[in-house]
């Protein structure tokens, strides 16, 4: 069971890490583009084990990250596992303000949420 936490606590800063480093990305590209799709694939050993796909939107001065991770279905029998998280925030010349993140996941059914409000 060490092992799936390890795991889980490993996903979870990927898809911090990822969205972070895709919203750095998003404010250096052309103001035309306003969409920004990723795609990952997470491998344990040279097991497919999943995919994290973000979305990062730009636009008026706003943004919104999306990310959403699931297990591939081939583990669905041992562990099954999805989370989606979700923060929007503005943008001005050089920075990022967050307003607002979630973050879903459930683990074997188990649902766990967490909303977090930024002030101002």
């Amino acid at each position: 069971m060490l092992i799936m936490e390890d795991l889980r606590m490993t996903t979870r800063r990927v898809l911090v890490c990822t969205a972070l480093a895709a919203s750095v990305f998003s404010m250096e590209a052309t103001a035309a583009e306003k969409t920004t799709e990723l795609q990952h694939s997470v491998y344990l050993g040279g097991l497919f084990l999943g995919l994290i796909n973000t979305e990062i939107e730009q636009d008026n001065g706003q943004y919104r990250i999306e990310s959403k991770a699931a297990t591939s279905k081939t583990f669905d029998w041992a562990f099954r596992w999805t989370a989606r998280g979700t923060t929007v925030g503005t943008v001005s010349a050089d920075k990022l303000t967050p307003l607002v993140h979630s973050h879903e996941s459930a683990w074997n059914n188990n649902r766990r949420t967490a909303i977090m409000n930024y002030s101002q």
